[in-house]
């Protein structure tokens, strides 16, 4: 982790899964050749788990966030 913003990516699409979503997003600079499925890339603060890349983009699944969870 270098904790240093590299790019500033663009949300390419959304799919529902369940309560979950899965995030495809669009990069200019980042250098995907050096990412693999499973690696962690920081989008808004969050780390997200790369799932599928593609060219310049990459995929994500984002768990549903349940603001009463433990109620």
């Amino acid at each position: 982790f270098t904790g240093i913003v590299q790019d500033v990516g663009r949300v390419q699409s959304r799919e529902a899964r369940g309560g979950d979503t899965r995030l495809t997003i669009a990069v200019e600079r980042l250098p995907l050749d050096r990412t693999s499925i499973g690696d962690s890339i920081s989008v808004q603060g969050v780390c997200l788990t790369v799932t599928a890349m593609a060219g310049k983009t990459f995929s994500a699944d984002a768990a549903a966030f349940y603001r009463n969870a433990g109620e």
